[in-house]
């Protein structure tokens, strides 16, 4: 993949609005007030606990700032105020509530994929994916895999347990459901990604090297783990591959020039994303803007670490490498990318 393709893709993943922020540069640059509008529509909201920054935007760091002049400079200079984005990719996108009352329907849906980005002050990109087995504490519950908090209690008890299990302050949440990664797969025209190992899954067969894949042979792709050396680790390994080159695609010149392939992209994002209901388009627009600088070099992406696998109450889990995990998120929290790219 060329450098400058990696970059776009890996700053939208760093972002951790993916979708989102792919449909709002998407807008930024082809047929700006059509496509915008019609984004702008029909992205969905979710009401979710959020940390507040540590201090005001315009404060907060410069080298992310927008120079649009139309309220860029705020929204992109807050990515760099300390706290993080998350994203969460789950069968339907957050929105598993009672209509009315905004209750969480326990046990309505679990997170597969989960992310936490952030930007430094300095604008460089970080990014840990956290693998859904893992084994952690929730808060009011006891212990349970990662993903039983999002089943149970949502974005709110997700944040929370995150919150408690790294140290790191949530400031914004995306959601998105595997129906639009099937979706945007095919807006695109097929997805090229490459993979380490041959295996077969669902009656898709991937081979070792590059496999362009159409949306349900993505989704076979994205979901596999038990015929992968590592299991559980090698599929979130295989969601950030395929995440980076899947945005590689979005952000493409042959999207960017083209607005009824850009219209079907932001047709798929305003139709299975939903990112926090503090968050709105224009601030998405702006990040898209301000991140699309970043170096290449910038960014910083891994999995947190691991001991090893186990079983708990008759479940197989993972265990956190808990020395190794909070040496990654200090420096996650310092905002630290030479620290953290050496342990990841």
């Amino acid at each position: 993949m060329p450098s400058h393709s990696r970059r776009r893709a890996a700053v939208a993943l760093g972002a951790a609005a993916l979708l989102v922020l792919g449909a709002g540069g998407l807008a930024a640059t082809v047929g700006r007030d059509a496509l915008a509008s019609a984004a702008r529509g029909g992205i969905s909201g979710v009401d979710v606990a959020l940390d507040g920054p540590t201090a005001a935007p315009a404060e907060a760091g410069g080298s992310t700032a927008s120079s649009s002049g139309d309220g860029g400079d705020d929204a992109a200079a807050s990515l760099a105020d300390g706290r993080a984005f998350l994203l969460v990719g789950s069968d339907s996108r957050g929105d598993a509530q009672r209509p009315g009352d905004g209750d969480w329907v326990e046990g309505a849906q679990r997170s597969d994929v989960m992310m936490l980005g952030r930007v430094t002050p300095e604008g460089e990109v970080l990014v840990v994916s956290l693998p859904r087995d893992l084994w952690v504490d929730v808060p009011g519950r006891g212990p349970a895999k990662l993903n039983a908090a999002y089943s149970w209690g949502g974005p709110d008890l997700l944040v929370e347990t995150l919150r408690q299990e790294t140290g790191v302050r949530v400031g914004r949440f995306a959601a998105l459901d595997f129906d639009g990664l099937v979706a945007l797969t095919d807006a695109v025209g097929g997805v090229t990604v490459e993979s380490p190992y041959a295996f077969t899954s669902r009656g898709v067969d991937v081979v070792a090297g590059e496999n362009t894949l159409d949306g349900a042979e993505a989704l076979a792709f994205l979901r596999e783990r038990k015929s992968l050396p590592r299991g559980d680790l090698d599929r979130v390994a295989n969601q950030q591959r395929y995440l980076l080159a899947m945005f590689d695609d979005v952000l493409s010149q042959q999207t960017l020039s083209d607005p009824r392939r850009a219209a079907r992209v932001l047709s798929a994002a305003r139709e299975h994303v939903a990112v926090d209901s503090g968050t709105s388009f224009g601030d998405l627009e702006a990040i898209a803007r301000a991140l699309g600088g970043t170096r290449p070099d910038a960014v910083v992406a891994g999995t947190v670490p691991v001991a090893g696998d186990g079983t708990e109450g008759g479940q197989s889990v993972l265990h956190v490498d808990r020395p190794a995990a909070d040496a990654v998120w200090a420096a996650f929290r310092d905002g630290d990318a030479d620290r953290l790219r050496e342990l990841l």
